[in-house]
């Protein structure tokens, strides 16, 4: 597995004020046709900002001229400490899978299918799907989505 963190600048900003993001991935191999040696955090498996891994209330950290240096620092770092715990805690396929389908969800639904129906977890295939019915409901493209991930389980034999 690849942990990314990725620091990200807003598009809105001024000389003396900006917003700084900080989007994170972890990106597993396995659901890949090649392996990539520094993936894009949009590339990862599971793709979140920090606010989701650490419950910080704000999205990103404001970066203000007159605002202290030293400050900011440490809030930084402290949220940077939590991602690490985070990532050090995701440390199989098995967790990020399971965050993946319970919490986050994956930009990639159909690798995910895929690997489930490979696997034969029936169990998490079934949790996937219908969290999908369930978080899709004003999707324009919700049938053809629930559609893909039935005929990929029906590839590897399986029935949803």
């Amino acid at each position: 597995m690849i942990y990314v963190i990725n620091f990200q600048k807003s598009t809105y900003n001024s000389v003396d004020y900006f917003q700084l993001f900080v989007n994170c991935g972890i990106y597993v191999e396995v659901f890949e046709l090649r392996e990539m040696a520094l993936p894009k955090e949009y590339e990862c498996t599971l793709s979140i900002r920090n606010e989701q891994i650490t419950g910080r209330k704000q999205q990103y950290f404001e970066i203000i001229e007159s605002r202290q240096k030293a400050q900011l620092a440490e809030e930084i770092m402290d949220e940077l400490i939590q991602i690490l715990a985070f990532y050090n805690s995701m440390n199989t396929v098995e967790k990020v899978v399971k965050k993946c389908i319970t919490k986050y969800g994956t930009r990639d639904y159909q690798k995910m299918t895929a690997y489930l129906a490979k696997t034969k977890d029936v169990k998490n295939l079934e949790l996937f799907y219908k969290n999908h019915q369930k978080n899709l409901a004003e999707h324009p493209y919700r049938d053809e989505i629930l559609g893909n991930i039935v005929n990929i389980a029906k590839e590897h034999g399986i029935e949803l």
